[in-house]
């Protein structure tokens, strides 16, 4: 084993990539992170906040996690809508100081998102607690639809930068790609994945922002850095479904980035508790400067 002290935001990019037999370790690691569970929770009984949640029909689910998020004091009250337009219309609004998608459509949901507040499209990262370790992990593009150029992607993981930095932790960014670096020859496909890997490394890295690029090699990134960022949103679905539903992996939702005067967490309809994603909302509830 050879092991090679470098700092991640100054290394030539060839450099940034993990292979058995080279460890790499920074000079410049990541602080005790506060972008954890337990800051979540701290931040969500502080704000004491309002929180929607969708309700497609009654459900034991989600009343259950209605009361369980109130006593534990993630929330001061939740309160259930079973209609998408009314749930978006009362975070608008101001009835609700937070909301979470619960168990209504994402369909319906996010054309109410896009068209109550003007937006061209979402932009979401899912927010995941990896078992054994006390950070917290987001994970972007994750949308099927999100996250097809570098500038979509780009946009993605400054504001995911943006929402760490928000939690008082500083950002680490792990960049995906479809291959190791010299798997340059390995057809178009791959070759073409491999450039805008990289590509989006360096334009990553000139917003200020430490990153590294990992390749193919999730395995290397999970537990190494607070953000990964995958190639599409299609690869990214597959890697959070992987993690949650296979690998054990808690979700606590996909907080909207973009909706950046409001705080809305998506979640998907096969959930069986909705307390963290409560919590959640009720963190990023009174995080945001611009409110």
């Amino acid at each position: 084993m050879v092991y090679i002290f470098l700092d991640s935001s100054r290394v030539p990019i060839s450099l940034l990539y993990h292979r058995q037999d080279i460890q790499l370790i920074f000079t410049n690691p990541m602080p005790v992170a506060m972008f954890s569970i337990g800051e979540v929770r701290r931040l969500a009984k502080e704000n004491r906040a309002i929180v929607g949640i969708g309700a497609a029909k009654a459900s034991t689910i989600i009343r259950k996690s209605m009361a369980d998020a109130e006593k534990k004091g993630y929330a001061r009250k939740v309160e259930a809508y079973s209609d998408a337009g009314a749930l978006v219309s009362a975070l608008k609004d101001g009835a609700v100081d937070c909301a979470v998608r619960g168990s209504l459509g994402a369909n319906d949901v996010l054309f109410e998102i896009k068209r109550q507040f003007g937006l061209r499209r979402v932009a979401r990262a899912a927010v995941l607690d990896m078992p054994g370790k006390s950070s917290l992990t987001m994970l972007a593009p994750v949308g099927i639809d999100e996250g097809k150029s570098v500038e979509d992607r780009l946009e993605i993981a400054v504001l995911s930068s943006e929402l760490i930095e928000l939690f008082g932790s500083e950002p680490r960014l792990g960049i995906l790609a479809g291959g190791r670096l010299e798997d340059t020859g390995r057809g178009a496909k791959v070759r073409k994945g491999l450039e805008c890997g990289k590509d989006l490394l360096l334009r990553i890295r000139a917003q200020g922002i430490s990153a590294s690029f990992f390749g193919i090699e999730i395995e290397s990134a999970a537990g190494t850095v607070n953000c990964i960022i995958a190639p599409d949103g299609v690869v990214g679905n597959f890697i959070f479904r992987s993690l949650h539903y296979l690998g054990g992996w808690d979700a606590l939702g996909a907080p909207v980035l973009n909706l950046k005067s409001k705080a809305f967490i998506d979640t998907s309809r096969a959930k069986k508790e909705y307390v963290g994603a409560i919590a959640l909302a009720g963190a990023m509830a009174e995080l945001n400067p611009r409110r």
